[in-house]
């Protein structure tokens, strides 16, 4: 089975899934000091959500090379953490 083949709440959720595990490769360890920061990052980042920004991004690199691009999914995490630090920083 392909993404094409997925409905597009199975799509979304393969999508999110392949965003969480590269937040998780590229955010530090919760015990990476110093781990005050990078829990509360972490709970932060992970307490859930669509992950529609990085999903776009992912979108729009394979619809202009009309593949998946190798790297995408590096260059869509930031649109992510900036994201999620904007939401925090207006709560403050």
């Amino acid at each position: 089975m392909t993404l094409a083949d997925l409905s597009l709440k199975e799509y979304l959720a393969e999508q999110t899934k392949r965003i969480d595990q590269e937040l998780d490769r590229l955010v530090p360890a919760e015990d990476t000091p110093p781990a005050t920061i990078h829990k509360a990052m972490r709970y932060s980042l992970f307490a859930g959500g669509k992950r529609i920004r990085p999903i776009l991004c992912l979108e729009a690199a394979h619809s202009a090379a009309g593949r998946d691009v190798e790297g995408t999914g590096t260059v869509a995490c930031p649109l992510e953490l900036i994201h999620t630090y904007s939401l925090i920083h207006d709560d403050l």
